[in-house]
């Protein structure tokens, strides 16, 4: 009657009234509530024994605990642990208020009912603790190992994926994952130290929902985007959402190391309600539009970054980092000692950055192999100094200074190119089924040197 009184009169002076279910009004909380302050006229409110809403009946209102002991049992039911620190003391003051005020001789049905309230409205404000280390996975988890795959991860909350292998994210994803590029993901996926590759292709996810959780993984590749809608893998925003122990190799103009935007999620359940983390990961990428994201704040608050580090050619800040600095085993070992229990550890690879891994040799200054596949050919080194010729491998042959001779120019064929010196006396066979003994540079072999006055019997056939 009173919210029908303060709909229908803009004037009436309405206090302590409040919206509750039929179910919630036919309670003794519910009761006890109306009976607060109630003026004495000789009638008080009580439950129905039909099981319907509360009627009146002569008597003399009694002090009911009944909602200060409901409250503090629904206040059992949370663990600190869960919840920030701030959030939690409010929470653990209002329970101990409640406690005293059991433990007090003279108690007003009002100091009951607001001692309860302080304890539900604590619990309705509690903010759930930012996730910022990889989370443990449980036994049920659902594999992935393909792009296809990915359309298992629609409708995820509170499901958890790994990925089983390295995959490949192409133009068919779209198609292959049933458009999860425009659907939010709300689960946990866990890499496993795994790589997915971008072969021009857009974002996994629309974006990350509040609870999220991408650990453990290393995103590589061209990706595509758009300057008025800024994207990163793992899609535009992710706002509450965690990015834990991971790594960038992305390239794209219009892209972002890891996602568009990232942010808190607040005003929300206390289910929901949380900062946005991207925590212990590294960018090394070429992404026109942030190391790690667009932007790191919305209008609810900034996300928490930590512990993360990027190429200064992707942009400034605390965590940007020369070429030199960032491919150090110090680096490696502060990836290693902030990636929690649960995080895939690090290692530094030959190219000397930090990456899933065992560490690998790596001089600094050395030359970085561009990704080659399997020989197309058999390719073989004859050096001045040795008797058997050393073998192309993976499409790739490093040759010791000491197993290449001094010689001058004068060594080349007159009619052929000149040599520069300390490569002139490497010969190169490279066998084809139309010309077994033609070298790479063209020249016809004979017993491992090239024929002066010779010509090239066909274009080279092979690039060194």
């Amino acid at each position: 009657m009173a919210w029908t009184v303060a709909m229908a009169a803009s004037n009436a002076d309405v206090s302590d009234c409040a919206s509750k279910s039929a179910d919630e009004l036919k309670t003794t909380d519910t009761v006890a509530l109306l009976n607060t302050g109630i003026v004495d006229t000789g009638y008080i409110f009580a439950v129905s024994e039909d099981g319907g809403f509360p009627v009146l009946v002569k008597g003399a209102a009694e002090i009911s605990w009944t909602p200060l002991e409901n409250a503090l049992k629904q206040a059992e039911g949370y663990e600190e642990e869960n919840y920030t620190e701030e959030s939690w003391k409010t929470l653990s003051d209002a329970v101990a208020a409640g406690n005293a005020l059991k433990a007090g001789e003279e108690v007003t049905q009002e100091q009951i009912t607001a001692a309860a309230k302080a304890i539900t409205d604590a619990i309705a404000a509690l903010k759930n603790r930012p996730t910022t280390k990889p989370v443990a996975l449980p036994e049920n988890v659902i594999s992935i190992s393909s792009q296809a795959d990915f359309s298992k991860m629609d409708n995820a909350k509170g499901k958890y994926f790994v990925l089983t292998q390295d995959i490949t994210v192409n133009s068919d994803y779209e198609d292959k994952s049933f458009y999860m590029n425009y659907s939010p993901f709300a689960g946990v996926l866990d890499g496993q130290g795994h790589t997915i590759t971008f072969e021009n292709a857009g974002s996994l996810f629309a974006n990350l929902s509040a609870g999220a959780v991408i650990q453990n993984l290393t995103v590589k590749g061209t990706m595509t985007g758009s300057s008025s809608n800024v994207t990163g893998p793992f899609g535009t925003t992710a706002y509450g959402a965690s990015i834990l122990n991971c790594k960038s190799e992305i390239s794209g103009a219009n892209v972002a190391g890891f996602i568009g935007k990232t942010g808190a999620y607040m005003g929300a359940s206390a289910s929901d309600d949380r900062d946005g983390v991207i925590a212990n990961c590294i960018a090394v990428g070429d992404t026109g539009k942030g190391a790690l994201c667009n932007s790191s704040s919305n209008n609810s608050g900034a996300a928490i970054v930590e512990n993360c580090y990027w190429l200064d050619t992707l942009g400034s800040g605390s965590g940007a980092m020369s070429e030199e600095d960032i491919k150090t085993l110090d680096l490696v070992e502060k990836l290693n000692a902030n990636k929690g229990e649960n995080g895939t550890s690090w290692g530094q690879g030959s190219d000397g950055y930090s990456y899933f891994g065992e560490n690998q040799d790596y001089t600094p200054g050395q030359y970085e192999w561009p990704e080659t596949g399997e020989n197309k050919y058999d390719i073989a080194f004859q050096a001045n100094n040795e008797t058997e010729p050393t073998v192309l491998e993976n499409a790739r042959l490093e040759v010791s200074p000491d197993a290449v001779g001094m010689a001058s120019p004068e060594a080349a064929p007159s009619d052929g190119p000149s040599s520069p010196v300390g490569v002139a006396s490497v010969i190169v066979s490279v066998a084809t089924p139309s010309s077994p003994d033609t070298l790479a540079h063209g020249w016809p072999s004979h017993e491992g040197y090239p024929s002066p006055g010779a010509k090239p019997s066909s274009p080279p056939i092979a690039s060194l």
